[in-house]
């Protein structure tokens, strides 16, 4: 028997209450407006609030309104409700007693409140003994939480589709052997792993942007990838849900065309669930620096709720992929390790032809949504987090002896290759599916003896300092211009008075390396850091850094300049960078030189020119 006092109560299809007749003390039932039916009590595990939901008479139908605990305390319930069509009236606290006294029946005599989430991926679920919370274990977010009870009510369409076993007899069919292909599958079920371990790893989410021509499969790709954990489809579709509701759903294959905040937003509370963005082209920005920045990092934006609340920043660990024609890198006008970094580029034609793509994307469209909640029951029936863990540090150990050295070969490994290798060794065994994980590997070292230098990007810097040299060589003093020389009557415009670099000179030694320097540019730092800033590299001090352990300027102890004579007409010493010209390199500095014009900087009497300058080797 329920302890609530009231006299609401629900009669004939309509909530009321009973009233007494003074004259006849015949109790009467008065209808104050359609009923509405407690359908579900929702527990959400994520932020410990409690849903209900609501139905009611709609003509011959039955509709349903979803409201927040909160809710049965707001005076707008009745305005909810009706707005939804179901004609309650305006005695707000007897509608609202009906409720109460439907949810303390379910408590006491019904199932209970069932467990739901919004959001996908891992999540770490109380253990209680008792009322008591004793510790923790992971379960993974899916339509169904695997490893306990509950189920997915959020926007996406994640519940499973046609079969496993379809899906997988594409896969080794059409993908298994064809290297690009299998990277970008694993990189999809790759966000089931680095959902768990990436507080432990790298605590990043590494963005794969996949780019060719167009009709090379790329979009087929980026379905493949999806129908790891979602139907693969562009915008929105309307899905018939539970008790025959139509509900709008989404994919976790989306596009770029989505506003920087909004791209981000959706990835929050994401903690093993691929996402995918196709159509790069669609980005609005001209610079793509903050938004590689800040998907790599994982963490939302903290921001306002509709009722101006604040709401907390939810964050994310998962896996990106992208899609386009062009290279994601080269819209970013920063030009850093960091960027380069946090993508892994790959320039590769994925389907043989059009009926290649169009199978695999028939397919995905049909089954989908099975192999990666099979990773994450595999993970958890075979050592969690441990079992990751150790895969992941023993491809670490193995990639580090075949990858060949560069400065960021650990970044590499730990970010990239390491994880799919882990996710390949750990799918062929959950899914049954023969994965080349040797081919994968080969594919690593292959690509790192391309790529590795690239990621160097404050090494890279040399070349773009040389490149503005060369195109504003006028700008230095040169030795082969000044005789004859008469600096009264030079014309301004071509002196390099007007706006001075520095100077060129013509030198010959050796490095202790072998290495033969044939040219010094003596710059001044203000222009160095101008050429810095125009060509995005904003962080000069790891471009100095790159520059001495290469040997690429000449410095005086613990600086990075050295003191020069500049100016032929004073003996005033000044801080220069000393860029070193070698044999190798003269060819593409004087090549580069030879397109813009050299005219003569001033005619006039001949002028001795004193290099004065201390080479080290």
């Amino acid at each position: 028997m329920s302890k609530i006092s009231t006299n609401a109560t629900i009669q004939s299809g309509y909530y009321g209450t009973h009233k007494q007749d003074k004259k006849t003390a015949v109790w009467h039932f008065k209808p104050l407006g359609k009923a509405i039916f407690l359908e579900e009590m929702q527990e959400n595990i994520e932020n410990e609030t409690i849903d209900y939901l609501l139905s009611f008479e709609y003509f011959l139908d039955k509709k349903y309104v979803k409201i927040d605990g909160k809710d049965l305390g707001n005076p707008v319930l009745a305005d909810k409700l009706n707005d939804a069509g179901a004609n309650v009236g305006t005695h707000n606290q007897v509608l609202v007693d009906s409720i109460r006294l439907q949810i303390d029946d379910a408590y006491n005599n019904g199932p209970g409140a069932i467990r739901v989430y919004e959001h996908l991926g891992w999540i770490d679920m109380p253990v209680k003994n008792g009322s008591e919370i004793v510790g923790t274990t992971p379960c993974y977010r899916a339509n169904t939480l695997i490893g306990g009870i509950g189920k997915y009510t959020g926007d996406l369409q994640v519940k499973p589709m046609g079969s496993f076993k379809s899906w997988a007899q594409m896969v080794r069919t059409d993908v298994v052997g064809n290297t690009p292909l299998e990277l970008v599958l694993l990189a999809g079920l790759s966000a089931v792993v680095n959902g768990l371990i990436s507080p432990y790893t790298t605590g990043e989410s590494p963005i794969f942007h996949l780019y060719y021509t167009s009709s090379s499969g790329k979009s087929s790709a980026g379905y493949l990838a999806t129908s790891t954990a979602s139907e693969p489809f562009d915008g929105e579709k309307n899905v018939i849900g539970e008790r025959g509701m139509i509900q709008k759903k989404h994919s976790l294959y989306s596009s770029w065309g989505s506003t920087e905040n909004a791209t981000i937003t959706k990835c929050a509370g994401n903690y093993g669930a691929i996402i995918v963005l196709n159509e790069l082209g669609k980005f609005a920005g001209n610079d793509m620096t903050r938004i590689i920045y800040n998907l790599s990092e994982g963490s939302d934006k903290i921001r306002l709720t509709q009722d101006m609340k604040v709401r907390l920043s939810e964050g994310y660990a998962t896996t990106f992929i992208s899609i386009g024609e062009t290279s994601l890198l080269e819209r970013c006008k920063d030009k850093s390790e960091g960027l380069f970094n946090r993508v892994m580029e790959i320039n590769e034609k994925f389907t043989t032809d059009a009926a290649h793509a169009d199978r695999i994307k028939a397919v995905c469209r049909e089954h989908n949504g099975h192999a990666a909640p099979m990773m994450a029951e595999y993970i958890l029936d075979n050592g969690g987090l441990h079992m990751c863990r150790a895969v992941y540090e023993e491809q670490c150990d193995l990639l580090r002896d075949r990858l060949p050295d560069s400065e960021f070969k650990e970044r590499f490994i730990s970010k990239f290759a390491a994880l799919i290798m882990t996710t390949a060794e750990i799918a062929t065994k959950a899914l049954g599916i023969p994965f080349d994980i040797q081919g994968l590997f080969n594919y690593f070292v292959a690509y790192e003896k391309e790529h590795g230098a690239e990621r160097n990007v404050s090494a890279s810097s040399y070349e773009v300092v040389l490149e503005a040299c060369s195109v504003n060589r006028h700008k230095f003093y040169r030795k082969e211009l000044y005789a004859p020389y008469d600096r009264k009557n030079s014309v301004a415009e071509n002196s390099p008075l007007a706006e001075c670099w520095g100077r060129i000179s013509e030198v010959d030694y050796e490095l202790t390396d072998g290495r033969k320097v044939i040219e010094e540019i003596e710059i001044y730092p203000s222009a160095v850091e101008g050429i810095l800033a125009k060509n995005g590299f904003p962080n000069k001090k790891t471009c100095f850094v790159a520059w001495k352990t290469a040997g690429l300027i000449d410095y005086e102890d613990s600086k990075n300049y050295r003191k020069r004579k500049v100016d032929p007409f004073s003996n005033e010493l000044k801080s220069v960078v000393v860029f070193r010209i070698f044999d190798s390199s003269k060819k593409v500095f004087s090549k580069l030189a030879q397109t813009c014009e050299a005219t003569p900087l001033v005619t006039g009497k001949e002028v001795s020119f004193d290099d004065n300058m201390a080479h080290t080797a």
